[in-house]
C-alpha cells in the first residue's frame, strides 16, 4: 500500500511539473543576458549568435528611450527570424538577402528564434523622430544573385517581381465597400514600392505600396507552404482612410504546387462587406528561387535563360485600356472574416503524456480502494 501511495505521489509531482512546461510552450526561446544595443556611434553593436551562453546570445535590447531604425546584418548566409518579445511582431529573411532594416521602440527585446549558430550579428542604429513612418525591409541581396526581371504590363495592370515572387496581370484593381465604387488601380501611381517579408520555406509575403493623388494605397498577400504546395491565405488592401480591408479564408483559391506557375484568366475576391479585388490574366510564381528540377529555364532564380520566369499563355489586348468591367468568365470567390483562434494548442506528445498519466493515476486509485 505504501509503495502504491509513493508511486501515486510521484505521478502527481510529475504532472505538476508538466503543467508549467505546457503553458509556456509558445514563449520565445531566449538566452540571458541579452546584448544591450547602444545608440552611440562610437560603440560597435556586434555579438555572436548562439543558443549556448556564455559563447553568445540570441537576443538584443534597445535603449530605454527613443525610436530607432536598426540595420541588422549577420556575417553568415542562412535563414534568420526575429521577434519582439512583447508584441510578437517580427521579421524573417534568408539568403540571398544580406540583412534587414527594422524599426523598433525603446526598451524592446528582440529575440532571434531562427539563426545560424555562431554567426556574428552587426547592428547599427539610427534615431528617428517620433511618429515617423518606418517599415521593415530587406537591405539588399548578394551581388551574385540576379532576381527575375519585372514583367511589362498595361498601365492598369500589375508587374511585381522580387527574388521571392513574380506576379503579372493585365488588369489589377480593387474597390472598398462604402467608397462610392471608386476603383483603385496602379495607373498613374507614384512612389511605387514592391517588396515583402522574405520569410523562409514555410511563409513569405507580397507587399506593394503606391500613391494616387498623394494618398497611400497598399496590396498585401500572405503565402504559406507545407513544403510541397503553397496557398495565399489572406489578402489586404488599403481603404481611403489608410486602414486595412481584409480578405480571409482563401484556402485553395490562389494555390498550387511548389515550383510551378499559377495561372488564372480572371479572378475576383470579395469579402462579406462587398469589397472586391480583381485580376485578369494572372500569372504568379512564389517561393523563388526554384531549382533546376522544378523549372529548367530558371537557374537558381536567375532570369538570363528567359525574360520571364513563367511563359504567358494569355493573349492580351493590344490596347492598354482594359477596364474592370472587362472580366468575362471571372472566377468569383466570396470570403468572410475568419477570426484567429485564441484556444491554446498542445503538441501530440503533450496530449499523449496527459492520457498516460491520467490512466496510471486512475488505475492506482482503483487498486488502492
Amino acid at each position: 500500500m505504501k509503495m502504491k501511495a509513493s508511486l501515486l505521489w510521484a505521478l502527481l509531482i510529475g504532472l505538476s511539473n508538466l503543467l508549467p512546461a505546457l503553458s509556456q510552450q509558445d514563449e520565445l526561446p531566449s538566452t540571458a543576458p541579452c546584448f544591450m544595443l547602444s545608440a552611440d556611434p562610437a560603440n560597435r553593436n556586434e555579438f555572436v549568435l548562439s543558443s549556448s551562453p556564455p559563447t553568445g546570445t540570441n537576443c538584443m535590447q534597445t535603449p530605454k528611450d527613443g525610436y530607432y531604425r536598426l540595420t541588422i546584418t549577420p556575417d553568415l548566409p542562412g535563414r534568420y527570424e526575429m521577434q519582439e518579445e512583447d508584441s510578437g511582431l517580427g521579421y524573417a529573411w534568408s539568403y540571398p538577402a544580406l540583412g534587414i532594416h527594422y524599426c523598433v521602440d525603446a526598451g524592446s527585446t528582440l529575440t532571434l528564434v531562427d539563426f545560424v549558430e555562431g554567426a556574428i550579428m552587426l547592428v547599427t542604429m539610427a534615431r528617428l523622430p517620433p511618429g515617423e513612418t518606418c517599415n521593415p525591409e530587406i537591405i539588399g541581396y548578394d551581388p551574385e544573385y540576379t532576381p527575375v526581371e519585372p514583367p511589362e504590363v498595361p498601365p492598369n495592370g500589375a508587374g511585381w517581381s522580387t527574388p521571392r515572387y513574380y506576379l503579372k496581370a493585365d488588369y489589377f484593381g480593387y474597390t472598398v465597400a462604402g467608397e462610392a465604387g471608386v476603383v483603385i488601380t496602379m495607373e498613374n501611381a507614384d512612389n511605387v514600392e514592391i517588396g515583402g517579408d522574405h520569410g523562409g520555406d514555410e511563409y513569405h509575403s507580397i507587399e506593394v505600396q503606391w500613391y494616387l493623388d498623394e494618398q497611400e494605397k497598399r496590396f498585401y498577400g500572405f503565402i504559406e507552404s507545407n513544403g510541397t504546395h503553397w496557398n495565399m491565405y489572406e489578402v489586404r488592401v488599403y481603404n481611403s482612410n489608410g486602414e486595412w480591408e481584409y480578405f480571409e479564408g482563401l484556402e485553395g483559391v490562389v494555390a498550387g504546387k511548389r515550383g510551378e506557375c499559377f495561372y488564372q484568366s480572371a479572378l475576383v475576391l470579395t469579402n462579406d462587406r462587398g469589397s472586391e479585388v480583381r485580376f485578369s490574366n494572372l500569372v504568379l510564381a512564389v517561393f523563388l528561387p526554384w531549382d533546376e528540377q522544378q523549372q529548367p529555364s530558371v537557374m537558381a532564380g536567375r532570369s538570363s535563360a528567359a525574360p520571364e520566369i513563367c511563359p504567358d499563355p494569355f493573349i492580351t489586348d493590344s490596347a492598354n485600356d482594359r477596364t474592370e468591367d472587362d472580366q468575362g468568365g471571372a472566377v468569383v470567390v466570396s470570403v468572410g472574416v475568419v477570426p484567429a483562434s485564441s484556444a491554446p494548442s498542445y503538441s501530440g506528445a503533450a496530449v499523449l503524456t496527459w492520457i498516460v498519466l491520467a490512466f496510471c493515476i486512475n488505475s492506482l486509485l482503483l487498486s488502492a480502494s
